[in-house]
């Protein structure tokens, strides 16, 4: 049990703080086998930015790294000015560190001194963990300074997430917005995805609805097969226009990777008007990814005003055959309780298996008027001042003994999760 909680503990350690996608370019420095970068690891835990910053001055660059690195995931702004010194070091992984913690530490302040970087770096690493880290601490001026800005082709896909993620703080600009409608149909993939991932992202559509027409242009021209279009998809579900419905349910019905579809039969949600968007909603309840299946029938749920009787009773006979994975059958449970079909919730929970719990509580759900159902309580004092539970101290002899890739598996009632760990990326 106690090295369950290692491994747990260790995979939010090594999980990260939320960089892009990708491959870690961080080099291996020998964590396993250096108990001061062990200390450092630990330090982390205890959340001790006093004592991880006297690191940054180490004269080890394996220090200095992983204490910045560290760094990242503590996020003391005391460390602010011990990290932007660390921008000009000597060693390019220091470098490269040094940005990505800054960037943790959301200080607008430090935008000047990145931008410097950026244009100073030799580097396309470090390049692109300084616009990383724009993209989380800048603000207003730093982002019309960024959609100036002219960089090499291989960087322009970190331009437009990073202009992507101004955006997801609230920031934005004509000119940015302008620029990342353009890219939609950039030549680059990576460029392509990256833009329309603000577009998808973005749920107040009135900061982009000027540009619709090159998001709906962008998703005709490249199909529902591009790595764009998981986004572009997503973004059309926001504006919630009738014009899109074509569009939407040929996602929905072709795409192959199945993110497309799910987010195609969530945006048909608001759309269920036609029986023809109905009938293709029921169909995709029997997508072979569960995700799809659920997005689709928790989308025919919400159309409960507006089915025919002939629908509801599609519904019913579904759910008292008790052949669709239960996620599915759950979402249509409310509905059949307002369409005085309890009856067939009743068999239809009292027919699951021992083990089901989670499924009979949906059912028991559904089945209780709304006016009884009790608040959720309040925590207590007491409560709050206890927190989590601490985070078991690190058995780095056991860790080592698991290899540089050890693997937590999680199953639960929708699949198998599998987190592949590495070991270098303990902070």
């Amino acid at each position: 049990m106690r090295h369950c909680l290692l491994l747990i503990a260790a995979g939010m350690l090594l999980a990260g703080c939320g960089g892009a996608p990708g491959p870690s370019d961080r080099p291996a420095d020998d964590l396993l086998s250096r108990p001061d970068l062990q200390r450092i690891v630990e330090l982390g835990i205890a959340r001790d930015g006093a004592a991880l910053g006297v690191f940054l001055n180490d004269p080890d660059p394996a220090v200095r790294s992983r204490a910045a690195f560290t760094l990242a995931s503590v996020q003391d702004p005391a460390a602010l000015t011990g990290l932007l010194r660390l921008l000009d070091d000597d060693v390019l992984f220091v470098r490269a560190e040094a940005a990505f913690a800054v960037g943790q530490l959301s200080d607008s302040s430090a935008a000047g001194a990145l931008f410097e970087t950026v244009e100073r770096e030799s580097s396309p690493i470090v390049r692109r963990r300084c616009l990383e880290a724009l993209g989380k601490c800048g603000g207003h001026q730093a982002l019309r300074r960024l959609a100036a800005l002219v960089v090499a082709p291989a960087l322009e896909p970190d331009l437009a997430l990073t202009m992507a993620r101004f955006g997801m703080r609230n920031i934005f600009s004509e000119e940015a917005i302008d620029y990342l409608a353009g890219a939609l149909t950039a030549d680059d993939p990576r460029l392509r995805r990256n833009a329309a991932y603000f577009f998808g992202r973005m749920a107040n559509t009135a900061i982009w609805e000027r540009v619709s027409s090159q998001v709906r242009g962008a998703l005709d021209r490249l199909t529902v097969e591009d790595p764009a279009a998981l986004y572009l998809v997503q973004a059309l579900g926001r504006l919630g226009a009738v014009e899109d419905v074509d569009r939407l349910l040929a996602a929905l019905r072709s795409a192959s990777d199945w993110r497309v579809r799910s987010n195609a039969a969530a945006a048909l949600g608001p759309l269920t008007d036609t029986e023809r968007v109905r009938r293709t909603l029921l169909a995709a309840c029997e997508d072979p990814s569960l995700h799809v299946a659920v997005s689709a029938a928790r989308s025919l749920a919400g159309a409960a005003e507006r089915m025919t009787g002939g629908e509801i009773d599609i519904l019913a006979a579904r759910v008292e055959a008790l052949n669709d994975p239960w996620q599915v059958a759950a979402e249509w449970l409310t509905l059949l309780v307002g369409a005085d079909r309890a009856d067939t919730v009743r068999y239809w929970r009292d027919a699951q298996p021992d083990d089901a719990e989670r499924a009979r509580a949906r059912a028991e759900r559904a089945l209780e008027p709304p006016t009884r159902r009790p608040p959720r309580r309040p925590q207590t004092p007491e409560e709050a001042e206890t927190g989590p539970p601490p985070v078991p101290p690190l058995d780095w002899d056991y860790l080592a003994g698991m290899g540089p890739e050890p693997r937590l598996e999680l199953v639960t009632d929708r699949g198998r999760i599998l987190i592949i760990l590495q070991t270098s990326e303990a902070r």
